[in-house]
């Protein structure tokens, strides 16, 4: 019985077609998962570059704050005055 199934081809058709089918779901998925995969990677580069930034604007005031020169040119400025 199983001989007579196998050499049918419209068995074989239909099993050639089932692995066709399997091996493009397949395929796909990974596709999928490359693509989530380089988008998390996107948006983790992206959150570390801003980070950066921001560090480097922090560093920029501090260094601002502790130059004397700059202290002597501003010091009596009060900052509070520009939120008023």
């Amino acid at each position: 019985m199983m001989k007579n199934l196998t050499n049918n081809k419209s068995s074989r058709n239909y099993f050639k077609e089932w692995f066709s089918i399997r091996k493009k779901d397949k395929e796909e998925k990974a596709m999928i998962n490359q693509y989530k995969s380089s988008n998390l990677n996107t948006i983790d580069m992206t959150s570390k570059y801003l980070t950066l930034g921001i560090d480097d604007v922090k560093a920029s005031v501090f260094q601002y704050t502790m130059d004397n020169t700059f202290n002597r040119l501003f010091g009596d400025f009060n900052t509070f005055q520009l939120f008023r």
